[in-house]
This record gives C-alpha cells, sequence and structure tokens, in this order.
C-alpha cells in the first residue's frame, strides 16, 4: 500500500521546538503502526506532519518516497529545517521534484497543488492531520 500524508505545519501542532517535534514524530509513529500491512509512503516535505511522518517511516523500516514541489521551495526556511529535510532526503528511496517552472511566488502555489495531485494520484491512501 502507497500512503500519502498531508498536514498542517509546526505552527498548527505544538510549535517548532525540539520537544513539539519529537512529541509530534512520536504521534506519527503510533498512527503508521495502526497500518498491519507493507507500507511506501509518499511525503510532501513540508514542516510539521509531512516530515514527522516521514522519519516514522524510516523508523518503522517502510519505504519512504519524497515529492517536492519544486527546487528551492524551502530557501525560506532556517539552516537547521533545512538540513533535516536534506538527511531525510539521502534517506529516501526516491526524491520527485514535480515541478521544474517555478521562477516566482506566484508560480509557487500551482507547484504545490501540482505536487499534492501527483501524491493523491499515486498512493493508496491519504493519510491528513489536521485540527
Amino acid at each position: 500500500m502507497i500512503l500519502s500524508v498531508t498536514g498542517h505545519r509546526p505552527k498548527r501542532l505544538g510549535g517548532f521546538s525540539k520537544a513539539a517535534q519529537s512529541r509530534l514524530i512520536a504521534f506519527a509513529n503510533r498512527c503508521l503502526l495502526r497500518y498491519d500491512t507493507e507500507v511506501e509512503g509518499i511525503v510532501g516535505c513540508a514542516l510539521g506532519w509531512d516530515q514527522a511522518m516521514a522519519q516514522a517511516f524510516l523508523d518503522q523500516g517502510h519505504i519512504l518516497h519524497c515529492a517536492i514541489p519544486f527546487e528551492g521551495f524551502n530557501a525560506a526556511w532556517s539552516l537547521e529545517q533545512r538540513k533535516a529535510l536534506d538527511k531525510l532526503l539521502d534517506r529516501a528511496l526516491t526524491v520527485h521534484t514535480v515541478s521544474h517552472d517555478v521562477d516566482s511566488e506566484y508560480q509557487a502555489v500551482p507547484a504545490l497543488m501540482q505536487r499534492n495531485k501527483y501524491m493523491v494520484d499515486i498512493s493508496n491512501k491519504v493519510l491528513a492531520l489536521y485540527d
């Protein structure tokens, strides 16, 4: 089964602290344990739920696929946040860049939607976390 995930960013999930991130990853691991079949995960690589689930897939030995909307989508992130994403991307089986034509912020939103459509189209189920 291919499971794609989407959800809120840290601001709506307890904040950006290490403690909040650890709690979110622990919750992601508990959610993933509910699936009693072999799972391949696909994440959109956003901060928050996406990256927590990416870590949970890896923690539990599942295959991880990453879909990034466009190169540089994380340019406004801190250096620490970009390095954390790079570690996840290095451990993913595949990294798919959905759009290569983003030159402005006006093109970013359609690229994000393309990424979401790509993930839904190739997955069997979607696990979403929202408040």
